[in-house]
C-alpha cells in the first residue's frame, strides 16, 4: 500500500509540474499577445495615412502636370504667333509686348510651381521617412513574433524531455525497488550496534524536526503580526483619505461661503451699517482662523504620513529579516537532505547485517521523516509566498501614501489661493468701508439717540429681573430638597455595592487558594514527568541485551509519548484555568476600585451640595434686602420715566418728518428710474434696427460674393475660349486680327467690371466694420445704462432686473 501511495504521489507531482509549465507558457503568451492588436492597429492606421498622403500627392502632381501642359501649349501658340507676325512690324511690337507680359506671368507661375514642387519634395521625403519607420516597426514586430515562437518551441521540447526523464526515473525506481527486495530476502543477519546508531540518528532527527516546527510557528506568528499591522495601516490610510475628503469638502464650503459673502456684499453694500461692517470683519477673522486651523490639520496629516512611511520602512526591514530566516531554514533543509542521503548510504553498506522486519520499520520511519520534511518545505514555500504578497501590499500602500501626499499638496495650494482671494476681498472691503464712513457719520446722530433709549430700556429690564430673582429663590429651595433625597438613595446603593464587594473578596480568596493548589499540582506533575523519564532511560539500558529490543523500545516510546502528551494537555488546561482566574481577579479589582471612586465622588458631591445650600441661603437674604431697596428706587424712577416718555414722543415726531423726506427722495429716484427705462427701450429699438441693417448688408455681401465667383468663372471660361480660338485664328491671319481686337475689348470690359465689383466689395466690407463698431458702442452704452439701473434699483430696495441680450448678438460679435 505504501508503494502504491508513493507511486501516486510521484504521478501527482509530475502532473503538477506539467500544469505549472503550461500555465507559465500561457501567461507569457497572454502578456505578449495583447501587444499584437495594438501594433496591428498602428500598422493599419499608418497604412491608411500613407494611402491618404499618396492620394493627395498624386492629386497635387496631376494638377501640376496639367498646369505645365497648359503652359507648354500657351508657349507653343505664342511662338507660332511670333513667327507669323514677323511680317508686320507694328503687330510684331504688340506681339512682343504681349509675349513679354505672358513670359513674366509664366515666370511667376513657374516660380510658384517650383516652390510648390519643393514643398511637395519635402513632403515626399517626410513620407519616405515615415514609411521607413513603419517598415522598421514591422521588422521589429516580426522579430519579436519569431522570438516568441522560438520560446514556445523550446518550452514544448523541454516538456517532452522532462516527460522522458520522468519515465526513465520511474523505470529506475522500479528496478532499484526490485533489487532492494531481492537483497533484503538474501540478508537476514542483524547488527545491534547499527540499529542503535540508526535509532540515535532518528531521535536526533526528531528533535531537529521539532525545533524547526517551533521556528516555523514563530514565523507564522510574526507573519500574523505583520498582517495585523498592515490592517492597522490600511485603517490609518482610509482615515487619512476620509480626512482629506473632509478637507476638500470644507474647502468647497469655504469657496461657496466666500461667493455668498461677495454676493451679499454686492447686494447690500449701499445699505450696510456700522454694526454689519463689524460683523463682516468678525466673519473674515473667523474664516482666517479656520484656514489656519486647516493648515495645522494638513501639517499634522503630513507628519502622520511621514510616521507611516517610517513604520513601513521598519516593517520592510522585519520582512527582510524574515526572508533571511526562511533562506536559513531552506539551507538547513538542504543539509538535512544531505544527511538523509548519507544515512541511506550507510544503510545500504550495513543492510547485509539487518533483518527484514527491522529494516522495514526503519524504512517506514525514514519515509515518514521525508514526508514531514516535504511538508515543512511546502510550509516554508507558502511563507515565502505570503512574505512576497505582503511586500507587494506594502508597495501598493506606499503608492497610495504618495498619492495622498500629492492630494495634500494640492489642497495646500488651494488653501493658498483662497487666502489670496480673502486678502483681495479684505482690501475691497476696506475700500468700501472708507467710502461708507462718510455716510455713517450722518447716521451716527440717530444711532446715539437710539442708544440712549436702549439704555433706559435696559435699566427697566434690570429692575424686572430683580423682581424675578425672588421667584427663582423658591425654585432653588425645591432643588435643594430634591438633591437631599437623591443623596439618601445613593447612600443606600453604596451600602449594597459595599456588601457585594465583600462577597467578591471572599470569592477571590477562595480562588487564590485554588490557584496555589493548582501550582502545587503542576510542580508535582513536572517531578513525576522527570521521574518517569529517568525510569524510561533505565528500562532502555536494561533491555538492550534482550532478544527483541526494537519492539520493546517502540512500545515504550509510544507509551512515553502518550503519557507526555497527556501531561502536556493537563498542563495546558491548568494554565488556561490560571489565566481565567487571573483575569477574573483583575476584573474584580477594577470593579472594587470603581465602586470606591464612586463612593468618594458621592461624598464630595454631598459636601458641595451642603456648602452650596448655605451659600444660597445667605445670598437669598442679601437679595431680599436689595429688592426692598430697589422697590423704593423704582417708585422714584417711575415719575422720571413719565417725563422722559414725553420727550421720546417729540423725538418720534421728528423722525417721522425725516422719514417723509426720505420717501420723497425715493419717489424722485423711481421717476429717474422710469426715465432711464424708457431710454433703455429706445436704445433697444435702435439696436434692433442696426442689427436688421447689418443683416441686410450681410445678405448683400453674400450676393456680391456669389456674383464675384460667377464673374471669375466667366473670366476663366473666356480665357479658355480665347486660347482655343487663338489656335484657330493663327491659321487665318486676315480674319483673326479683327476677332482679336474685339476679344481684347471684351476682356478689357470684363476686367473693368471685375475691378468695379472688387471696389464695391471693399466698400461693403468697410460699411460692415463701421456697423459692427457702432453696434459695439451701443452695447457698451446699454451695459452702462443697465448697471446704473441696477444700482438705482438696489438703492430703492427693488429686486435685480434681469436684462438679456438679443439672440443675434453672439452671431454678430
Amino acid at each position: 500500500m505504501r508503494k502504491l501511495w508513493k507511486s501516486s504521489d510521484e504521478n501527482h507531482t509530475e502532473e503538477e509540474i506539467e500544469e505549472e509549465i503550461a500555465e507559465e507558457i500561457e501567461e507569457d503568451i497572454v502578456e505578449e499577445v495583447p501587444e499584437q492588436p495594438s501594433a496591428f492597429m498602428r500598422e493599419n492606421h499608418s497604412s491608411e495615412i500613407l494611402q491618404r498622403e499618396e492620394f493627395q500627392t498624386s492629386e497635387k502632381s496631376g494638377g501640376l502636370q496639367e498646369a505645365v501642359e497648359e503652359e507648354r501649349a500657351a508657349k507653343a501658340t505664342l511662338e507660332e504667333d511670333l513667327k507669323r507676325k514677323k511680317r508686320d512690324p507694328a503687330q510684331q511690337k504688340e506681339a512682343l509686348k504681349q509675349g513679354k507680359k505672358e513670359k513674366a506671368t509664366l515666370a511667376k507661375a513657374q516660380k510658384k510651381e517650383q516652390a510648390k514642387k519643393a514643398k511637395l519634395g519635402d513632403e515626399v521625403e517626410l513620407m519616405k521617412a515615415q514609411v521607413a519607420d513603419l517598415k522598421r516597426s514591422k521588422k521589429e514586430y516580426q522579430h519579436s513574433n519569431t522570438k516568441l515562437q522560438q520560446k514556445i518551441s523550446k518550452m514544448t521540447a523541454d516538456l517532452e524531455e522532462d516527460k522522458k526523464l520522468i519515465k526513465k526515473l520511474k523505470n529506475e525506481l522500479q528496478e532499484s525497488s526490485s533489487q532492494h527486495k531481492k537483497e533484503i530476502a538474501k540478508h537476514e543477519k542483524v547488527n545491534f550496534t547499527a540499529v542503535k546508531a540508526l535509532k540515535d540518528q532518528l531521535i536526533e532527527r526528531q528533535k531537529e524536526s521539532m525545533e524547526r516546527d517551533i521556528e516555523a510557528q514563530s514565523l507564522l506568528c510574526d507573519i500574523e503580526t505583520l498582517q495585523i499591522l498592515i490592517k492597522g495601516k490600511d485603517n490609518t490610510v482610509s482615515s487619512l483619505k476620509e480626512k482629506i475628503d473632509q478637507l476638500a469638502l470644507n474647502l468647497k464650503e469655504e469657496q461657496t461661503k466666500n461667493c455668498k459673502l461677495l454676493e451679499d456684499y454686492d447686494a447690500e453694500r449701499d445699505k450696510v451699517n456700522c454694526a454689519e461692517i463689524k460683523a463682516l470683519k468678525i466673519q473674515l477673522s473667523e474664516q482666517q482662523k479656520e484656514i489656519l486651523e486647516k493648515d495645522n490639520k494638513i501639517q499634522s496629516l503630513r507628519s502622520n504620513i511621514h510616521s507611516l512611511q517610517s513604520n513601513i520602512e521598519a516593517r520592510d526591514s522585519t520582512v527582510s529579516s524574515l526572508q533571511n530566516k526562511v533562506m536559513e531554514l531552506a539551507s538547513d533543509l538542504k543539509k538535512e537532505e544531505a544527511k538523509n542521503c548519507k544515512l541511506q548510504r550507510d544503510y545500504e553498506a550495513k543492510r547485509d547485517k539487518v533483518n527484514c522486519d527491522k529494516i522495514k520499520v526503519l524504512q517506514d520511519q525514514l519515509t515518514e521523516q521525508q514526508q514531514e520534511s516535504l511538508e515543512k518545505d511546502n510550509k516554508i514555500q507558502s511563507l515565502c509566498s505570503n512574505i512576497k504578497s505582503l511586500q507587494s501590499n506594502i508597495e501598493a500602500k506606499n503608492i497610495t501614501v504618495s498619492s495622498l501626499q500629492e492630494k495634500v499638496k494640492k489642497l495646500a495650494s488651494d488653501l493658498k489661493e483662497q487666502q489670496t482671494k480673502t486678502c483681495k476681498l479684505q482690501r475691497d472691503f476696506e475700500a468700501a468701508v472708507s467710502q461708507q464712513q462718510k455716510e455713517d457719520e450722518e447716521l451716527d446722530r440717530l444711532t446715539r439717540q437710539n442708544q440712549r433709549l436702549a439704555s433706559e430700556n435696559k435699566r427697566l429690564q434690570g429692575e424686572l429681573e430683580a423682581a424675578l430673582n425672588q421667584s427663582q429663590l423658591q425654585e432653588d429651595k425645591d432643588t435643594c430638597s430634591r438633591h437631599e433625597e437623591e443623596i439618601k438613595k445613593e447612600k443606600a446603593r453604596f451600602l449594597k455595592a459595599f456588601k457585594k464587594i465583600q462577597m467578591q473578596e471572599k470569592e477571590l480568596s477562595e480562588k487564590t487558594l485554588a490557584l496555589e493548589k493548582s501550582q502545587i499540582a503542576e510542580k508535582m506533575l513536572r517531578s513525576s514527568l522527570k521521574s518517569e523519564k529517568k525510569r524510561f532511560e533505565q528500562m532502555v539500558f536494561q533491555k538492550q541485551a534482550t532478544e527483541d529490543p526494537i519492539t520493546i523500545l517502540s512500545k515504550q516510546l509510544r507509551e512515553a509519548s502518550a503519557s507526555s502528551e497527556s501531561m502536556r494537555y493537563d498542563m495546558q488546561t491548568l494554565r488556561m484555568e490560571n489565566a481565567d482566574l487571573r483575569a477574573k481577579l483583575k476584573a474584580m479589582e477594577t470593579e472594587h476600585d470603581r465602586v470606591i471612586l464612586r463612593h468618594r465622588s458621592l461624598s464630595e458631591c454631598h459636601e458641595e451640595m451642603m456648602s452650596k445650600k448655605k451659600d444660597i441661603i445667605s445670598e437669598n437674604q442679601a437679595t431680599i434686602a436689595k429688592l426692598k431697596y430697589m422697590v423704593d428706587g423704582l417708585k422714584a424712577r417711575q415719575s422720571e420715566s413719565r417725563t422722559r416718555q414725553a420727550e421720546l414722543e417729540e423725538a418720534l415726531k421728528q423722525e417721522k418728518t425725516q422719514s417723509t423726506n426720505l420717501q420723497q427722495r425715493a419717489d424722485q429716484i423711481t421717476s429717474a428710474l422710469d426715465k432711464e427705462r424708457t431710454t433703455c427701450e429706445k436704445y433697444r429699438v435702435e439696436l434692433k434696427e442696426a442689427l436688421t441693417k447689418q443683416m441686410e448688408t450681410m445678405e448683400e455681401r453674400q450676393k456680391l460674393s456669389v456674383a464675384l465667383q460667377r464673374a471669375q468663372d466667366s473670366y476663366a471660361r473666356l480665357q479658355e475660349q480665347q486660347l482655343a480660338e487663338s489656335n484657330f485664328q493663327l491659321r487665318h491671319n486676315n480674319t483673326t486680327e479683327l476677332r482679336l481686337q474685339e476679344k481684347t475689348r471684351v476682356l478689357d470690359e470684363t476686367t473693368k467690371a471685375l475691378h468695379n465689383l472688387q471696389e464695391e466689395y471693399a466698400d461693403l466690407g468697410r460699411k460692415h466694420s463701421e456697423v459692427n463698431s457702432d453696434y459695439r458702442d451701443l452695447l457698451k452704452t446699454h451695459t452702462a445704462l443697465q448697471i446704473r439701473h441696477e444700482r438705482l434699483s438696489y438703492a430703492q430696495g427693488n429686486p435685480r432686473p434681469e436684462f438679456s441680450l438679443p439672440q443675434f448678438s453672439a452671431a454678430c460679435m
